[in-house]
Parts: C-alpha cells; sequence; structure tokens
C-alpha cells in the first residue's frame, strides 16, 4: 500500500530452512500501516480511526532448521490518536514505546512506556506480559479519568448520565494460569496493589429511574481484593455509606464466571424503596416491581438504617445482617420499630425457578398500633374491615411462608401461615357488619320483640375490649378464625369463622342476651351459665352479600364442649378427692363451679322458624300449663313470657 517499508535478509530451505529478515519503517503514518494489517485484526478495530506518526523495527528469523520462527517487533509512536469514526471522542497524545517478542520461551511484550489523553483524561501505563501461554504480569496504571469521557469514548449507549472523576494508581503481579476446559486465564494467582477513588459521582442507565448522585468512592487494593474504605452516595432521596471488603475482586474483573463476595456494613439515613422501584410517572394500579439479585454478586452486610419507606409502609432503627449467597437471600436477624411498636424476625428467599422464589418468614410484633397496620399496609387490598374500624396495641407470633416472583407479588394459593395473635386494649369502631346484624334482628320477627335492637346498634357502633387472643390460620386462599370470646365494653361476644381470598365468609356470633339486650330483663332473670340465653348469628356468603341467619350447629356445639368441660372438671374432682386417674396427665385441677344451688339456668336453641329446644329446669321448678295462664291477672298476661321461652320438665 503506502506502507514505506525497507527490507533485507536471506532464508534457506524455503519452508523449514533457516530465516533472517530484517524490516524497518521510520516515519511512517499509523493510517498507512493500517490498512496492511490481517483482515482478522482491522475487524477488530473497525470503528476506531488512527492517525500520527510512527516508527518500526521488526525481525523475523529462524537460527537453525525446525526451529520456531521468531519475531520481534519494536515500536514507537508519538502524537498519535485512536477515535471513533461516528462520536469523534478520541485518545489523544498517545506516546508508546511497545517491545514485542514471539517464539519459544522468550515470548513477551514490554510496554515501556505508554501515555495519552481524553478530552480532560490522562492515563499511563507501563509493564510487561512474559510467556504466552502461562503469563506472567507485571503492569502499573495511573489514571486521572472524567468518567463521562470514558462512556463517550467506548459510546456506552446503555449509559444515559456518567459523570465524576476517577484517580487510580495500581499494579498487577503475578502468574495467569491456562484453563484448557473453556479456553480461559485463572487470574487467582494475580495480586494487585494500589488504589482507587471516585469523586462527584453520578450514574443514570437508560430506562431506569434509578440516579445516583454525590457518589464517592475510595479503594485499595490487596492481593485478589479490593477494600472499600468508602462508597456514598445519594440514589433517589436515599443515602447510602458502604464500607467493607469485595473479595476475589480482580478474578471477578477478568473472568466471565468468577463471583466476588461483598462483605461489609451498610449505614443509611433513608432508603426510599418505593423510589428504587417505581417510575416517576407510575401509579398504584400500573407500579411494575422486578426483583433481581445479582447472578455472580454474592453479600454478607451488617444493615444500619434510620429509617425504610415502601409506599405507606415505613419502618425505623432497621438493623440486621443480610446474608446473599448463590440467589438465596437470607436476612436473620432483622428488627426494627414501626406502627408504633418493635419487629424481631428471620426472613429467607430461596430461588425456585428465575422468575420466582420460595420465601419463609418468623416473627415476633410488640406493641404494634393495629390501625397503623392496617394503614400502612394499604388495608391488605381488602375493604371488609379497614384501619378505621381498628385500634389497639398487638403482640403477634407469626409463621409465613409463600411464594414470592420477582415482580413482588404473592401468589395467594402458594400462602401458609399461623398467626398467635394477641390485641389490649382494642376498639372496633362504626364496623359496618355490626350494623347489618343490628337489621337483620330489626327484620326477624322472632327475635325483635324481645332484642331492644336500637340499643344493640347504638352499642355496636363503639365497641372497646381488654383482651382478644387467638390463633389465625391461612392455608389453600382460607382465612381461619378459631372460636374466641371477647369480653367488651358493649357485650360479651364469641365468634369464629372462615374468610376466603375470594370474599367468601363463613362466620358464626353468639351474643349474651344478659348484656342489657332483652327489652324486660325479668323474664330471663335466670343466672346464665354462659351457654344459655344467647343468640347465635352466623353471616355467610360474600363480603358484599351477606346472609345472616340463626346459627344453630353453633349453640350445640358450645353446649357440647360445655358438656366435655365438665366431665373433665368432674375426673379433676375424683382425682382430688380420691386419687382417681393418676396416672392420666390430661386431667387438670378442679374447678370450682361459683353458682349457688338455688340458681337456675337455661339454655335456648334459637331458630328461624321460632321452635326450640330446652334443657330440663333444675328441681322444684314446674312447667306452666294453660290453665295457669288463665290464673293470671292482666299485668302478668302482659309480662307472659312466650312459650318457645319456657322451660320444660
Amino acid at each position: 500500500g503506502d506502507l514505506a517499508l525497507a527490507l533485507q535478509g536471506s532464508f534457506t530451505n524455503f519452508g523449514d530452512g533457516t530465516l533472517d529478515f530484517y524490516a524497518e519503517a521510520e516515519n511512517q503514518l499509523l493510517e498507512d500501516a493500517w490498512g496492511v494489517l490481517p483482515a482478522q485484526i482491522r475487524k477488530s478495530f473497525s470503528d476506531y480511526r488512527a492517525t500520527g506518526d510512527f516508527d518500526a523495527k521488526s525481525k523475523i528469523s529462524r537460527v537453525q532448521e525446525n526451529d520456531p520462527v521468531m519475531v520481534e517487533v519494536e515500536l514507537t509512536v508519538e502524537d498519535g490518536t485512536l477515535k471513533l469514526k461516528e462520536q469523534g471522542m478520541a485518545l489523544e497524545d498517545i506516546e508508546t514505546h511497545f517491545y514485542y517478542v514471539r517464539g519459544g520461551k522468550k515470548d513477551q511484550i514490554q510496554l515501556k512506556s505508554f501515555a495519552c489523553t481524553l478530552d480532560g483524561s490522562e492515563l499511563k501505563a507501563s509493564g510487561s506480559i512474559v510467556g504466552f501461554d502461562q503469563p506472567k504480569l507485571n503492569l502499573n496504571v495511573l489514571a486521572n479519568l472524567r468518567l463521562n469521557d470514558v462512556r463517550d469514548f467506548f459510546d456506552l449507549q446503555q449509559i444515559e448520565m456518567c459523570e465524576g472523576e476517577v484517580s487510580a494508581e495500581a499494579a498487577l503481579n503475578g502468574k495467569l494460569r491456562y484453563v484448557e476446559a473453556d479456553s480461559s486465564f485463572n487470574w487467582r494467582d494475580i495480586l494487585a496493589t494500589g488504589y482507587a477513588s471516585v469523586t462527584n459521582g453520578g450514574l443514570k442507565m437508560k430506562n431506569s429511574n434509578r440516579l445516583f448522585s454525590q457518589m464517592k468512592a475510595e479503594f485499595s487494593f490487596d492481593k485478589q481484593n479490593a477494600v472499600i474504605r468508602e462508597f456514598s452516595g445519594i440514589v433517589n432521596g436515599g443515602d447510602f455509606l458502604l464500607k467493607g471488603t469485595l473479595n476475589n475482586a480482580i478474578p471477578f474483573l477478568f473472568e466471565p464466571k468468577a463471583r466476588v463476595l461483598l462483605e461489609g456494613d451498610l449505614t443509611s439515613n433513608l432508603i426510599d424503596f418505593t423510589n428504587l422501584v417505581e417510575e416517576e410517572t407510575s401509579t398504584d394500579a400500573d407500579s411494575d416491581y422486578e426483583l433481581l439479585f445479582p447472578a455472580l454478586l454474592d453479600f454478607k452486610l451488617n444493615c444500619s438504617i434510620d429509617r425504610f419507606v415502601f409506599r405507606k409502609f415505613e419502618a425505623n432503627e432497621v438493623r440486621g445482617m443480610a446474608t446473599l449467597e448463590q440467589g438465596k437471600l437470607l436476612v436473620d436477624p432483622v428488627s426494627f420499630r414501626t406502627a408504633g411498636g418493635n419487629l424481631h424476625a428471620q426472613l429467607v428467599l430461596a430461588p425456585i425457578s428465575a422468575t420466582a422464589y420460595r420465601m419463609n418468614v418468623l416473627a415476633d410484633l410488640n406493641g404494634i398500633h393495629i390501625d397503623r397496620v392496617f394503614t400502612e399496609f394499604e388495608n391488605f387490598g381488602q375493604s371488609f374491615i379497614q384501619d378505621r374500624h381498628l385500634k389497639g396495641i398487638a403482640q403477634a407470633n407469626v409463621q409465613f411462608r409463600a411464594i414470592l416472583t420477582n415482580a413482588l407479588e404473592l401468589p395467594s394459593d402458594k400462602i401458609e401461615s399461623i398467626i398467635q395473635v394477641a390485641i389490649d386494649n382494642g376498639e372496633l369502631n362504626g364496623f359496618e357488619t355490626l350494623q347489618e346484624i343490628a337489621d337483620y334482628i330489626r327484620g326477624n320477627k322472632w327475635l325483635a320483640p324481645f332484642v331492644d335492637e336500637d340499643r344493640f346498634a347504638e352499642r355496636m357502633k363503639n365497641v372497646k375490649f381488654s383482651k382478644l387472643e387467638n390463633t389465625i390460620e391461612i392455608r389453600n386462599r382460607v382465612v381461619t378464625i378459631p372460636l374466641m370470646d371477647v369480653r367488651s365494653s358493649a357485650m360479651d361476644i364469641s365468634a369464629k369463622g372462615t374468610h376466603t381470598f375470594d370474599y367468601e365468609i363463613d362466620y358464626a356470633v353468639k351474643f349474651n342476651l344478659r348484656d342489657l339486650l332483652v327489652r324486660h330483663d325479668k323474664e330471663l332473670n335466670e343466672v346464665d351459665d354462659g351457654l344459655g340465653k344467647s343468640m347465635f348469628i352466623s353471616m355467610k356468603g360474600t363480603v358484599d352479600q351477606p346472609i345472616y341467619s340463626v346459627d344453630k350447629e353453633l349453640a350445640k356445639e358450645m353446649r357440647q364442649e360445655a358438656m366435655e368441660a365438665e366431665k373433665d372438671n368432674v375426673k379433676a374432682l375424683l382425682k382430688d378427692e380420691f386419687g382417681l386417674f393418676k396416672k392420666d396427665a390430661s386431667v387438670k385441677g378442679y374447678k370450682e363451679n361459683k353458682s349457688t344451688p338455688s340458681e337456675s339456668t337455661m339454655t335456648v336453641d334459637w331458630e328461624e322458624n321460632g321452635t326450640e329446644k330446652q334443657q330440663t329446669p333444675p328441681k322444684g321448678t314446674t312447667k306452666p300449663s294453660d290453665k295457669s295462664t288463665d290464673a293470671q291477672t292482666p299485668a302478668e298476661k302482659k309480662k307472659k313470657t312466650p312459650k318457645w321461652l319456657e322451660e320444660k320438665e
């Protein structure tokens, strides 16, 4: 081509004979040499254009027949440039002195000097690579770079914004081992020394709402690791400070499958997770999330976050240990303050596919304000009972497991949970369902005459209770609430039921009629045994269209439970008094019945059709007859107890 080359030499026995050639180019143009390079090399640099002057000396020789051919090249470049054709960003003022030897045991590259500028950036390097099969490295780099210059030179279009200055002075020393299995080099014997720092850093990827600003970093290199003395910044309004060690950092930089382990401390005044995962224009309805862990990064971080926010949820004084290993996340332990109380927990996320994790959570909650929990979790996506209905301080033990997708979704059929909960000083305010029960009573011709439904409705507007305890189970998309007693300011209530994720309900509620709900207390003035003079209302159907009725089965069930309890009490008495059932550990201590012999009890089985079933009254009472009714005074007739409330012999 246009390259001027001086050549001299000789050979014998063309092919395997001896060689001794010498070539020299002096004060030639790099672009002329570029055109005579082999096609494969030109293709690798097809997006770049080189200019400048160079001098080159080369020797090709073989001293004895059948020996390897020895190639030696010494290259000097002055005032060179290497530029992207389209962008125009270029390495300028390139000056280098380069020596290359190939053949036999003398293979080496000697970078005697290299220096260049990149707009406002400077880069210098020197060193050697000896041996190409098992290279021994001795490289030194000195850099003062502007990150936006680096982005523009390499045309990194996936980076929207890249700012900051990098200063580095580092050295790599050691031997690379060739790995035949995948034709790569093992960098695990390479040792690094030196430091690197970043100031005034800023970064934003295209199609991402995460903006990193005010970034500052200081690193030092220790053998194969990088010590993070400080890495801090602001991301979408939240701050972070990381200190620790990147173990296996050098192999991670150069080997495509090498893993890196980050160990250290992460502190923050505020992490607003909502801003980290949502676009600025997103709404509650179209917010998409994606939870992906780095494929080759493991970490073990001691976290201390003063304030963590996700949508309406807020946690303070977050303290915990987070470990990521082979894509499995373990947060254990973790504690924080939320909703006026404290939470201590452990969490495990184990990958089960490319898009899902198995999640297990164990948590203890203390002093939690239940209304704030409902508010922060946006009423758990339901409208049946909301934050405006509830008050109280909750303690709970939660066992929870589910499948979590990387879109932060929980498939409802995979949720399983057992929640042991206790609520102190609770309130149920303006709960529409209780008002609907009052409406049902008002419209029931068998119940309305004997229940002061207006008084009932008024007292149900604000129900206060000192203690509520229960164990709630979630499985197969059904929330199961076992029978529980609520001793409230309005009345004593017992309730149980199920609530599906499709808002189908099956609840049963017991009301004690001695709680000032009967219009004339004297009509039912016998001592209540806890089961008598009770009203059992069932709610079935759906949340939006509940169907109310009198629940006979619950009454039978509770009477049966009471009978079993009485049997156990009799056994306990025999055990205490006569020594029976000593070997039966299930027999507990005797509980004295405080009712006097003169007190009578009665159980009414309420029915929709007005029929009834009544237990036998105590001795000494007689069954009213039709004749006795005729002998009553007008006043007595007015207060007459209805037939279906009368006791039978």
